[in-house]
């Protein structure tokens, strides 16, 4: 959260990555693999969610089944946008 050449390098990877994924979701929805009311924005916060969550799990609680996890959560997930 401190201002500086290495947040606004990070800020513009987030940034460029999430709009990648945002896209890929588009056109995932235009493809009729996502549902037509798919809020990209919502998924793409899930999925980031998602794989912070993982990583903190994995590399900072060193919690060995939080891989797993994080794989039935995303399962759920994205059952609850398919058509």
């Amino acid at each position: 959260d401190r201002e500086g050449p290495l947040r606004d390098l990070l800020h513009s990877e987030i940034v460029r990555w999430r709009s990648a994924l945002r896209r890929t979701v588009s056109q995932a929805v235009e493809a009729g693999h996502l549902r037509a009311d798919v809020d990209a924005d919502q998924l793409v916060g899930e999925v980031h969610s998602l794989i912070l969550g993982t990583v903190h799990d994995t590399r900072f609680l060193r919690d060995a089944r939080a891989v797993a996890r994080a794989r039935a959560s995303w399962r759920r997930l994205l059952a609850s946008y398919l058509p």
